[in-house]
Parts: C-alpha cells; sequence; structure tokens
C-alpha cells in the first residue's frame, strides 16, 4: 500500500493504551468496523436497528458494541448456542 496510509505504532503509547490494542479496537479490525458501519453503512442513530452477521468474530463483535454505543438496536448472528448467549449476555447485542 502507499506510505501514506499506513498507520505507524508511535515508539511512546500513551497512557492505558496497550500494544496489544493496535491488533484490536484501534487496528485493522476496528478501522473495519468503524468503517463499515459509518461510511459504507452510512449509520444514523438512535433508532436503527443493525444486524450483524458473524457477530463473534473480532469485527463483528466491534461493529455490534459500536452500534449500541450509537444508540441503535443490535442483533446478532453466529454459529453457535455459545456465541449467540456471548453475545448478548457479555456484548450487550439486543438478540442473538
Amino acid at each position: 500500500s502507499p506510505g501514506g496510509e499506513v498507520v505507524v505504532i508511535p515508539p511512546e503509547l500513551r497512557p492505558g493504551v496497550k500494544l496489544s490494542h493496535y491488533v484490536g479496537v484501534l487496528g485493522m479490525p476496528g478501522w473495519t468496523a468503524y468503517s463499515g458501519l459509518t461510511r459504507i453503512g452510512r449509520l444514523k442513530c438512535p433508532g436503527e436497528t443493525v444486524l450483524v452477521s458473524g457477530a463473534a468474530g473480532v469485527c463483528g463483535a466491534m461493529v455490534g458494541q459500536m452500534a449500541k454505543m450509537l444508540g441503535c438496536r443490535v442483533i446478532g448472528t453466529a454459529g453457535s448456542e455459545d456465541k449467540l448467549r456471548h453475545l448478548t449476555s457479555a456484548l450487550g447485542f439486543d438478540a442473538a
């Protein structure tokens, strides 16, 4: 990719930011979730319902949590009963 599009991790991290955050919410999964909601989905919250396919994965989990923080109703799909329970009990999805 062109150098202007590369995010360089700063040598001195801000207080409370761990290096592992850059492979999660501050990295590609977080950017994918955020841009999918705001740029591609053009989400208008509160009041919308968001259906997240593959919601138990890293990007799907972030999409659901971001949508909840913005005031949306969130429904997630996943491949097992354990994952579906996790979506509602741990991640705060409205339904799964």
